[in-house]
């Protein structure tokens, strides 16, 4: 439990100052420590400003000076969502050590929220938030544990009142600008600070440039107004801070590339992953000697172009964006060169990643190093530039979210994927094209794109075996694919014709025993089961069970379908429920002519007992077979695996439809905040957890039945038909509601006979 688990007091993870430097910000130090005192009622304090002004050094100072007031300091990149669960999983991870190994990112970092509630005192920094709603969600959930200082290029739509951190005046502007470079010459001085705008970001790479080049400051303002652009205004504080930043950086460039033009190459490639925490062993490859590698990161650093330390190297942000933007007047920066290093950092990334995207868990930890990074480059660059290698790197990474439960996201990069084929893609790469649209069919279909997820399967299936006949083992699996897009779209007929068919292929090539025979006679069963044929699915997954050959994969595999059978059959007891109550409301009339509203709502009240009792035969059977499957996935998965959360959802949903409801609870209530971080709160798992939850607190009120039911219904693994059915019925006690209303009876209960 997070509540039981101390972290040292002191414990941070706060970036190296990155000079001591720091003039003109006195005042600010002040109204800072003023807003975060003990005395005040201030949690959260945002500071906004122009990029490049120092309110991230304001921050880190801040943090600094004040790590003796709070048990804990920690850092946050808030660019964005992903990068927030990242770096409180970071925390989670620090504080439970070894114990949090096996935690997906969502899990680690909900335990990080869990531990900051029950553990007051804490400074949380979230730096560079580029949306406040990224940052509610997780200050809104710890109240006034602790405080929140945040930093922003966005002045609106915080809960606190934030206070703008301007530029530095013009003393402070020539101060500091005389302490980096050593000058006396105060026009001079004076001259070059008006002319980069006070900017605090400006002046430090200005002073790095003068020293490392041995110049004075004329010299290099000279140098500044050769160069064609001028600063541009914007709001607030007057310029545009990446052409201000773009005027500085063009000059290093132009150093660096004198000194060693490796490091410029590297910086090309360093723009196009996450900002911060880019693993150096990603960059290993560039390099023959890594010795090298660590010449150039130091020459890069001395220029104030990267930080690094010992495992990873950051990038401001504003330096990315001119060193992957195209300038055709700018030679470090020519298309040519840009498009080779974002060749580069994606042959780098793709090669990093686990070959298998669905393998073991032992993975994981690589993965959340390397996935922001992966995101960033599919943010940076433009589809129509994919590359053979984005291509595959897209399909890789859509598949692990997938596995993840971002199936969302899984499916837009998929659908990226497949895309880009077409251009991207030689005639000797077909296979991977097909692979990738079985892959995109299967996310379709689990988004609820059952149509659109048959016509893809389709065309690959028609390809593969236009490509390597109808028997080649990508041909069968192409087939199943399609089986299964089929009977989601309710198309049950074809849907069995295809996987019978796949299923005599695979025993004909593999024999009965094969793992890959035994899971093509599973996606039978199950379409078996949703067409209501559910005994002769049954009947399969027991022959299944009965071999004893069959490897511990998919034997849990087997007995999860098995599991799964059994509540279809059970939901095939309340489809006959269904009609029953559908000719109810067609027969049955009062002496007005309309249905009777008394035995409307008593049969209404009554349903999930209906239920129990049509399947009361099949208790024992069902709750084993859940049972077994959940054990078969502990037993071969890890504790928080996907498939041990379905398993155990299942059996909780067995136990509730048989009245143990005090199981279903316990099974449910563990479940449920574990769905959420493996699944995503939308996740048709976690969407069924809840509302088998919802059914639990039910009270028999026929009005609140009809959201229960439809979220229960909606779960991505029932028939879309009988969600249709019950839709038709809801909507029927609709009419026949209002017509009652109408006629003087009362809308909030049954009506006495």
């Amino acid at each position: 439990m997070a509540y039981d688990v101390e972290a040292p007091r002191g414990l941070n993870n706060l970036p190296e100052l990155p000079s001591r430097m720091f003039v003109g910000r006195d005042e600010a130090m002040a109204a800072l420590a003023e807003k975060l005192s003990a005395d005040s009622r201030n949690t959260t304090q945002t500071i906004h400003g122009l990029g490049g002004v120092g309110k991230s050094t304001l921050a880190l100072h801040y943090a600094h000076a004040h790590l003796d007031s709070y048990d804990l300091v920690w850092w946050i990149r808030s660019d964005n969502a992903d990068l927030i669960r990242t770096d409180l999983a970071a925390l989670g991870h620090r504080i439970r050590g070894e114990k949090g190994d096996g935690a997906t990112i969502q899990e680690a970092a909900d335990w990080a929220i869990v531990w900051l509630q029950t553990h007051p005192g804490w400074l949380l920094v979230f730096d560079n938030a580029e949306s406040p709603d990224d940052i509610k969600l997780v200050t809104g959930s710890l109240g006034r544990a602790g405080h929140h200082l945040v930093t922003s290029r966005f002045q609106y739509g915080w809960n606190s009142e934030p206070f703008e951190l301007r530029m530095l005046d013009s003393r402070a502007a020539a101060d500091l600008l005389k302490q980096l470079t050593g000058s006396d010459d105060d026009a001079d001085v004076r001259a070059l600070a008006d002319e980069l705008g006070h900017l605090p970001l400006a002046l430090q790479q200005a002073g790095a440039y003068i020293c490392q080049r041995h110049l004075t400051v004329a010299e290099y303002h000279q140098l500044f107004d050769r160069r064609p652009d001028r600063l541009t205004a914007t709001a607030p504080g007057g310029f545009d801070p990446a052409r201000t930043m773009a005027r500085i950086w063009g000059i290093t460039l132009e150093t660096l590339q004198e000194r060693d033009p490796r490091a410029v190459e590297l910086l090309r490639v360093l723009a196009w992953y996450a900002p911060v925490e880019i693993p150096r062993k990603l960059l290993e490859p560039t390099v023959e000697d890594l010795l090298d590698l660590d010449d150039i990161l130091a020459l890069l650093a001395g220029y104030h172009m990267i930080t690094f330390g010992r495992e990873a190297v950051g990038v401001h942000r504003l330096v990315q964006t001119v060193a992957r933007t195209p300038a055709t007047d700018d030679p470090q920066r020519l298309p040519d060169l840009i498009a080779a290093a974002r060749g580069t950092a994606t042959d780098l990334i793709h090669r990093a990643l686990p070959d298998d995207p669905e393998g073991d868990a032992s993975e994981w930890p690589r993965w959340r190093a390397l996935l922001p990074h992966a995101e960033a480059l599919f943010r940076y660059a433009s589809a129509d530039s994919d590359s053979a290698t984005t291509v595959r790197l897209l399909g890789k990474v859509g598949r692990f979210l997938g596995r993840q439960g971002r199936r969302r996201r899984a499916m837009e990069l998929l659908e990226r994927s497949v895309d880009s084929s077409s251009h991207a893609l030689s005639g000797g790469d077909e296979d991977l094209s097909m692979l990738l649209r079985g892959y995109l069919a299967d996310a379709c279909r689990e988004n609820g794109f059952h149509r659109r997820a048959v016509e893809i399967a389709e065309s690959a299936l028609v390809d593969q075996e236009r490509t390597h006949g109808e028997d080649a083992p990508s041909a069968i699996g192409a087939r199943l694919t399609l089986a299964k897009a089929c009977a989601a779209d309710s198309n049950y007929d074809r849907a069995r014709e295809l996987a019978q068919r796949a299923v005599e292929q695979r025993v004909r090539a593999l024999g009965e025993t094969h793992e890959e025979t035994i899971g093509a006679r599973n996606d039978l069963a199950l379409i078996l089961a949703q067409a209501e044929d559910n005994g002769s699915a049954f009947a399969i997954v027991e022959e299944n069970i009965s071999r004893r050959e069959i490897q511990p994969e998919a034997d849990a595999q087997t007995w999860h379908t098995k599991a799964l059978l059994s509540r279809l059959s059970i939901m095939a007891s309340a489809r006959d429920v269904l009609r029953n109550l559908t000719t109810f409301l067609g027969d049955t009339q009062n002496e007005d002519g309309e249905p009777g509203a008394a035995g409307v709502f008593r049969e209404m009240s009554e349903i999930f007992s209906a239920v129990q009792s049509a399947a009361t035969d099949g208790r024992g059977n069902a709750v084993v077979h859940a049972e077994k499957a959940l054990a078969e996935a502990r037993r071969t998965r890890i504790a928080e695996h996907p498939d041990v959360l379905t398993a155990q959802i299942h059996l909780a949903s067995v136990c509730l439809m048989f009245g143990d409801v005090e199981r279903a609870s316990t099974l449910i209530r563990e479940a449920i905040p574990i769905c959420e971080r493996v699944f995503t709160e939308k996740g048709p798992a976690t969407v069924e957890a809840r509302a088998l939850m919802k059914l639990l607190e039910f009270d028999g009120d026929a009005d609140q039945m009809r959201p229960i039911v439809m979220g229960f219904l909606a779960d991505a693994e029932l028939p879309l038909l009988l969600q249709q059915q019950m839709e038709d019925v809801f909507g029927r006690l609709d009419d026949l509601k209002a017509k009652l209303s109408r006629s003087g009876f009362p809308d909030d209960g049954p009506v006495a006979d």
